[in-house]
């Protein structure tokens, strides 16, 4: 479990499907073109449909009749957005118009759920054109749609997520002194270029609180924090910094 604390200028990356992304097809029976990886900012993103139909890419359609990917079926399917490595990524939107078939199928007519996150689940209405503006640190983007007919997906924005970094049991310590450290498990896609321990006497401590700072780069880490007060409560978190911004 990580915070983010959100930069001001965070990267981004946007696919407006110019020229086609690469497609994979399901690999049964029957074959449809499942899955179109898009490489942004030099990591491989997927966007995988889980019905019968498939992608294709299309000239015309997208966002001011732009090109873009367009996906023709029948029915309810989920349009997931990944990482092909099944890291973190950030989310910040894309643009969609769809229709439905509304005769035997239900509403919500499109519901997005952004898992890993506590960014709240969304609905919309059938036959409309939606784009999606949500920033959201998650592991995959899952967009429902009901009795879907045509898809026409466009200017999908992703970029790094702030790294993952836990904080170590503190186990060694003084009246004055305690050993503490932490891991960076990913680095979110984005160097980690600073990481440490941060802590206070007040509760969740921040990079603007007292700061330790032990190397760069994934891994474990730890050292000793001398110079505190006896009979005195102290709260203590590891952190990492990179240019998207930073986890604790």
């Amino acid at each position: 479990m990580f915070t983010w604390i959100n930069p001001v200028h965070a990267q981004s990356y946007t696919a407006n499907f110019t020229s086609a992304p690469g497609f994979t097809a399901y690999p049964g029976v029957p074959s449809w073109i499942q899955t179109a990886e898009i490489t942004l900012g030099g990591v491989a993103y997927q966007v995988i449909n889980s019905g019968n139909g498939g992608w294709a890419h299309s000239a015309t359609g997208g966002n001011g009749n732009s090109a873009n990917i367009k996906y023709v079926t029948a029915a309810t399917s989920i349009i997931t957005i990944k990482r092909t490595d099944n890291a973190n990524f950030t989310f910040f939107g894309a643009w969609l118009k769809y229709t439905n078939y509304t005769s035997g199928y239900t509403a919500p007519w499109m519901t997005v759920t952004y898992n890993g996150s506590t960014a709240a689940m969304e609905t919309y209405n059938a036959n409309t054109t939606v784009t999606l503006t949500t920033t959201a640190v998650v592991s995959s983007v899952d967009i429902m749609i009901s009795g879907l007919n045509t898809l026409y997906f466009d200017d999908l924005i992703v970029g790094p997520a702030p790294p993952t970094v836990s904080t170590s049991a503190i186990n060694q310590f003084t009246h004055s002194s305690l050993l503490a450290g932490g891991n960076v498990s990913t680095d979110g896609g984005s160097s980690v270029t600073e990481r440490g321990i941060v802590y206070n006497t007040t509760g969740t401590p921040t990079i603007a609180s007292n700061k330790v700072v032990i190397g760069s780069g994934t891994g474990s880490f730890s050292q000793s924090i001398t110079g505190l007060s006896a009979s005195t409560t102290y709260y203590v978190r590891a952190f990492a910094t990179s240019s998207v911004g930073t986890g604790y």
